[in-house]
């Protein structure tokens, strides 16, 4: 869970996180924690380490806020110009297109998101994974649970994203 997507692309991030996180809980002994959902693969993480320390901490995953244009709301997005913002919604038009075409095949899924970052000269994208919701791993074929995860570049701002289906 903590090898794929953003553990490929920022390695040790999660044992950081985790570490942080379990601190916390031992600290604080919290009955509920609130995680958002925009970063999912964390959220993910959270509930696996709650399984594993056995704790009856419930996480409960808040929705991503979104700006009007459908960018997933972030500090980051203060460092992006009103042109980059509004070029950053290609991440959340190619989510929602994946959303509502789900009786197409992953693959095919995957070829129009690249092709259309390929279209941008001021977006790139760095990954698309469609992954089972429990392991985040990777799925070629749609299961039960799922969700579309996708890292993007507009010039040196790293934007992250992804819609649970």
């Amino acid at each position: 869970m903590t090898s794929v997507m953003e553990g490929k692309f920022r390695i040790g991030h999660f044992n950081g996180m985790a570490t942080v996180v379990e601190k916390f809980f031992k600290l604080i002994k919290p009955t509920k924690a609130f995680f958002g959902q925009k970063d999912l693969q964390q959220l993910q993480i959270v509930k696996t380490l709650v399984k594993q320390m056995n704790v009856a901490i419930e996480i409960i995953s808040i929705p991503t806020a979104r700006e009007k244009n459908g960018l997933a709301k972030s500090s980051r997005n203060k460092l992006l110009s009103d042109y980059e913002k509004n070029k950053s919604s290609l991440i959340y038009k190619c989510l929602k297109y994946c959303a509502h075409n789900k009786e197409k095949e992953i693959a095919e899924l995957k070829i129009f998101i690249k092709n259309q970052f390929k279209k941008e000269t001021d977006i790139a994208l760095e990954y698309v994974e469609f992954v089972n919701l429990n392991t985040m791993l990777p799925i070629k074929k749609w299961e039960k649970e799922n969700a579309i995860c996708i890292a993007a570049y507009i010039n040196s701002v790293r934007l992250i994203d992804n819609i649970i289906l």
